[in-house]
C-alpha cells in the first residue's frame, strides 16, 4: 500500500513538473521515458536475460533502432559492446529464420513503442484524474504547457463535465494565439510590409507542428 502511494506521489510530481515546461506535457514525459530506457539499456538492461529475450523476439522499429545508434554516437563514454550484442542478437535471429526457409516479415512490433504506449496510457489517465485539482489546473493555464492534438483528444475522451470544457477552453485560447502569430508571420513575408519578423512568430511554426502531430518520439 505504501509502495503504491509512493509511486502515485512520484507520478504526480512528474506530471506537475512537465506542466512547467514548454510544449505537450505528455510528449515531454514520453520523451524522457524513452531516453531513460535507452540509457538504462547500456547499463543494467543489456545483461538482463528477460530484456534480451524480449528484444530478440520483438526487435525495434527503424525509428527507435536509429535512436539507439544516435544515443551511442552522442555519448562517447559508452562503448559499442551493448549495441553490438543487441544487433548481433537481432541479426542472428533473422539468419536462423532464413536458414529454416522462412521469409522474415517486416516487424510491426517494437520494444520501445510498447514501452511508450504503456507510459502514454498511465500519463493520460493520471492527468485526466488530477487536472481538476487547482494546483494542476493552474499550471496548465500557464503560458508554457500546451497539449498536442493527439493527447488532447485522448485526454478529453477520459473526461467530462465542466473540467473538460475548461481544459478545452484553455487549449483553444493557446492555439488561437499560435494561429495569430502564424498569420502575422505570413503577412510579414509580403515585401510591402516593413515590420520585422518577431522571434515568437518564427517559433510559432515549430509549436504549430508539435500541436498538430506531437513531438517526434
Amino acid at each position: 500500500m505504501k509502495e503504491r502511494a509512493h509511486e502515485k506521489h512520484i507520478l504526480y510530481a512528474l506530471l506537475k513538473n512537465s506542466l512547467t515546461d514548454f510544449g505537450c506535457p505528455i510528449c515531454k514525459l514520453l520523451s524522457r521515458r524513452k531516453e531513460e530506457w535507452i540509457g538504462s539499456l547500456f547499463h543494467e538492461l543489456a545483461s538482463d536475460a528477460h530484456v534480451r529475450r524480449r528484444i530478440r523476439e520483438k526487435g525495434f522499429c527503424a525509428h527507435h533502432l536509429w535512436d539507439i545508434i544516435r544515443y551511442v554516437e552522442a555519448n562517447p563514454g559508452i562503448d559499442g559492446l551493448t549495441t553490438s550484442i543487441i544487433l548481433q542478437d537481432l541479426l542472428s535471429s533473422k539468419i536462423e529464420q532464413l536458414e529454416r526457409g522462412e521469409i522474415p516479415k517486416h516487424p510491426h512490433e517494437c520494444v520501445i513503442c510498447e514501452i511508450l504506449e504503456e507510459g502514454e496510457e498511465i500519463y493520460i489517465s493520471s492527468l485526466a484524474e488530477w487536472i481538476g485539482e487547482p494546483e494542476i489546473l493552474n499550471l496548465f493555464r500557464g503560458e508554457r504547457p500546451m497539449l498536442c492534438l493527439p493527447h488532447l483528444t485522448a485526454l478529453l475522451r477520459r473526461m467530462g463535465g465542466e473540467i473538460a470544457s475548461e481544459v478545452l477552453r484553455i487549449q483553444l485560447e493557446k492555439m488561437r494565439s499560435i494561429d495569430y502569430r502564424l498569420r502575422s508571420l505570413i503577412r510579414k513575408y509580403d515585401y510591402m510590409v516593413e515590420e520585422r519578423i518577431a522571434v515568437e512568430e518564427i517559433e510559432a511554426k515549430r509549436i504549430a507542428a508539435e500541436i498538430l502531430r506531437g513531438m517526434d518520439i
